[in-house]
């Protein structure tokens, strides 16, 4: 994985941006419903697009 990481930083398919308020939130906002589209799915036992780890849960 580190080399695949450090291949992307040199072609520039990797680059820092500046700290966005705005887009953290949008962004934790969307992992959110990510989760909870995954909650739903393996209430549904449609596991073909769920995979949850335990410990997800708890992050939030």
């Amino acid at each position: 994985m580190r080399y695949q990481f450090e291949k992307c930083l040199e072609k520039g398919k990797i680059v820092k941006i500046e700290i966005a308020p705005d887009l953290i939130s949008k962004e934790i906002d969307e992992a959110k419903n990510d989760l909870n589209s995954c909650d739903i799915s393996i209430q549904e036992s449609n596991f073909k697009w769920a995979i949850k780890y335990e410990e997800s849960a708890k992050i939030i």
